[in-house]
């Protein structure tokens, strides 16, 4: 059967960005992942899904997969991706009805620096408290700037020591490395409570052995459900590109299984969304382009009330946020604050 396959701009903290989406659905009641590439932070694209884990969750499971072409750190380092794999969890919980996700089953997946992403997306995600997250799937995760056991003085295939210290210097140029967030390196948490169920696999000859074991750890020490497999001589990403060997059809295997499960088991609730609940008429209030309501903020020194609107774009009316107004700042004292906060739809 032939799943529908469609690309689609919307607007980025930086301007337009595509998402690639998968396996849309006419019906509903479908889980919607958001499936982030790998690449080391510094490359990769969408397309990387059709052979990635992600095709699978489509063809097995009628998944529909958004995944975002988000700015890599050769030309844009931290926080830039992040941000942006942040603004495609918005768009896929704004748009859920019209691709036939299930509002409750929005999960978040990728491999290697599309795994530390997903770690990270989550952090993000629970300490916004914008989007409930269901499920996380950060495979052979890219989580640690720091070495590891596994990852100093490691020579595999495919990544090892070198590859891994360039990555990150590239990713978090012009950050302060002493006091670093979680966000940018998310072996730096300290706090897992509340984090979405996990699985992961990974192989025991590649760098990102021992961050992985201790992500999964400091889940379960937290409470959270986490489940991870070990493959005995793997080096990094060989279910990739290995897919036909024992370990690479082994751990497709133990990953669709792990997938249904979280299919059958955990639900994370979103409601609608407030554009949903106001229904307002259309407006023509920013750079000439229409908007619908989205939601009430209010100035953080005067109480003046701002309605925050979508743009429209295109036949099909994709919603999303106007960044540049919801990021607009004043310069009070000396000191740059947000203009506006958010009070509620």
């Amino acid at each position: 059967m032939a799943h529908k396959i469609e690309r689609l701009w919307i607007e980025g903290p930086a301007g337009a960005m595509k998402l690639l989406v998968l396996g849309q659905r006419e019906d509903g009641g479908h889980p919607g992942v958001l499936w982030i590439h790998g690449g080391g932070y510094r490359s990769g694209m969408p397309e990387m899904a059709f052979f990635s884990r992600a095709a699978d969750l489509v063809r097995y499971f009628h998944a529909v997969v958004v995944t975002p072409e988000y700015r890599l750190s050769g030309t844009a380092p931290y926080p830039a991706a992040l941000d942006d794999c942040y603004v495609a969890l918005l768009w896929l919980k704004e748009h859920a009805a019209e691709l036939g996700v299930r509002s409750d089953q929005i999960m978040v997946g990728g491999e290697s620096a599309g795994g530390g992403l997903t770690a990270a997306l989550c952090m993000l995600a629970r300490d916004r408290g914008e989007v409930n997250i269901a499920f996380q799937m950060p495979l052979y995760p890219m989580l640690d700037d720091r070495d590891t056991p596994s990852s100093r003085d490691n020579h595999a295939p495919v990544w090892n020591t070198a590859k891994n210290h360039s990555a990150w210097d590239k990713y978090l140029a012009g950050q302060d490395r002493e006091h670093l967030s979680p966000y940018a390196s998310p072996a730096r948490q300290t706090d897992y409570r509340k984090l979405p169920p996990c699985y992961t696999f990974v192989g025991d000859a590649e760098p990102f052995y021992d961050e992985t074991l201790r992500f999964v750890e400091n889940l379960r020490a937290a409470g959270v459900e986490a489940e991870l497999d070990v493959f005995p001589g793997q080096f990094h990403a060989f279910d990739m590109f290995r897919p036909h060997s024992e370990a690479g059809v082994e751990a497709k295997a133990s990953f669709l299984r792990h997938f249904e499960h979280a299919m059958n088991h955990y639900f994370a609730e979103n409601g609608t969304s407030a554009g949903d609940e106001l229904k307002p008429g259309l407006y023509r209030h920013f750079k000439g382009k229409e908007y619908r309501l989205l939601f009430v903020a209010r100035h953080s020194e005067t109480e003046e009330e701002m309605v925050v609107y979508q743009a429209q774009y295109g036949e099909r009316g994709y919603w999303v946020r106007p960044a540049a107004m919801w990021n607009e700042t004043v310069e009070r004292d000396g000191v740059k604050i947000k203009r506006f906060t958010y009070i509620g739809p």
